[in-house]
């Protein structure tokens, strides 16, 4: 859904069907951090939570500022629209990915 707002929002035609758009992202990311945190507290053996947890961290934590990055270089060659257009489509082909390969689900 987020990917899918995403895109929507590149095609805003105002800043108030912007707004609504982010308004709805948020919404659907709300429950993201959550859900996340308590699947992995059910699915990571006790033992190994701490180390799946801190390597999770250190990969995650350097990815909003390289994303923010990447994305402030992208703007002097393509539009904001353009941006938001591929990142929402990156999100969205990497959701059907993981549903359409099996082998990736039942990876652990």
């Amino acid at each position: 859904l987020w990917g899918l707002l995403t895109i929507g929002s590149a095609h805003a035609s105002s800043v108030v069907v912007l707004g609504a758009f982010f308004f709805a992202g948020g919404i659907v990311w709300g429950p993201y951090l959550p859900l996340k945190t308590t699947l992995m507290q059910r699915l990571v053996p006790t033992e190994r939570l701490g180390a799946v947890l801190g390597v999770q961290g250190a990969f995650l934590s350097p990815t909003m500022p390289v994303g923010a990055a990447v994305g402030g270089q992208l703007l002097s060659v393509w539009s904001a629209p353009t941006i938001l257009l591929a990142v929402g489509l990156s999100c969205v082909c990497g959701a059907a990915l993981a549903y359409a390969v099996p082998a990736l689900r039942r990876a652990r």
